[in-house]
């Protein structure tokens, strides 16, 4: 009886020890559950008919962990709540929907922090509206600690264990920003510079942001010379910008088309470290210009209202006429 209560004070303290670990061990896995992952924002949308791209944050809305202290005075940070080696994919059952960008790799995301991913997309043949695509996510994180032994120097070893989730993602389909050049204003005189107004509107559903516009030199106009304007234009909305033309003195009187480079962003997404994600979109765009003198050009007006005016007083006698010849049918 001795021997045995000798064998248990001698084991004892190797017990407690093992009791103290496991103990650790079950109350990390307890008061963590693990990575809470959560899509917080989605920035952008998918145009119809364009391949465009949403920007979504996703966020770990797990408690970060403290450091703890293993055996030997050894501290080490137990975070099980850490998200590793995420990857990250956009998944849409509807097929008028095609994801253009594959599972992108999006690293590490500790506890209450959040991570940017970008994906592109074409919308093809999908009425305006809005879509729940899924973020399938895979994952792994800290699961436990235990000792191993090794040529007789004892160390640790971390198991980690794969995870996957996958979340509900809404995603607008819209039309996007329509821009069209609506009409030219003023005329241009040969062998002068002469000043325009091209008046540009928006027919989406979106705004054009920053909007700016380059007229290209074409013959018969030598040079243009462009304002540095920047207009927003908001869906069912238009706006004025004006330019400057001198034309070749040997030009014909007639209409001239000046090519145009309508350059515009979208609303901006974030990305990771603060700043800020901006897409760069360009139109290419005709307008007509009427070159002459202005003689000419009033002549021409007045040319075509003479034109109008004749027109309606043939018609009106045309219908005094049938009215004259009904009323004698009727007398006689």
């Amino acid at each position: 009886m001795m021997n045995d209560s000798r064998s248990l004070s001698r084991i004892a303290p190797f017990l407690f020890i093992i009791f103290l670990l496991s103990a650790g061990q079950a109350a990390a896995s307890t008061q963590s559950g693990g990575p809470d992952l959560q899509v917080l924002q989605v920035y952008g949308n998918f145009e119809t008919s364009r391949p465009s791209s949403i920007f979504i944050v996703l966020q770990n809305n797990a408690d970060p962990s403290e450091m703890r202290e293993g055996a030997g005075g050894l501290q080490w940070e137990a975070d099980p709540e850490t998200a590793r080696s995420i990857l990250a994919g956009l998944v849409s059952a509807d097929d008028r929907i095609e994801i253009l960008s594959g599972p992108q790799m999006a690293g590490l995301l500790p506890a209450g922090e959040n991570l940017t991913v970008q994906f592109t997309a074409l919308a093809q043949g999908a009425p305006i509206g809005i879509y729940p695509l899924i973020l399938r996510l895979n994952y792994s994180r800290l699961s436990g600690v235990r000792q191993s032994r090794e040529d007789g120097l004892a160390g640790f070893v971390f198991v980690y264990e794969r995870l996957s989730r996958d979340i509900s993602v809404p995603v607008e389909v819209v039309q996007g920003p329509k821009v069209v050049l609506e009409k030219t204003s003023g005329r241009a005189r040969p062998g002068e510079g002469s000043k325009l107004s091209i008046t540009i509107a928006n027919r989406g559903d979106e705004p054009a942001v920053q909007l700016s516009m380059q007229a290209r030199p074409s013959a018969p106009f030598l040079m243009v010379e462009n304002a540095a304007d920047e207009v927003c234009i908001a869906p069912g909305e238009s706006a004025e910008l004006s330019l400057s033309v001198f034309t070749d003195e040997n030009a014909t009187q007639g209409y001239y088309a000046l090519p145009c480079i309508i350059s515009y962003r979208d609303e901006a997404a974030p990305e990771d470290g603060g700043g800020l994600h901006w897409e760069q979109r360009r139109e290419e765009l005709v307008g007509l210009v009427y070159v002459g003198e202005e003689g000419a050009f009033i002549w021409l007006y007045i040319a075509v209202a003479g034109l109008v005016l004749l027109a309606v007083i043939s018609l009106a006698r045309r219908r005094l006429t049938g009215k004259g010849r009904r009323l004698r049918i009727v007398r006689s």
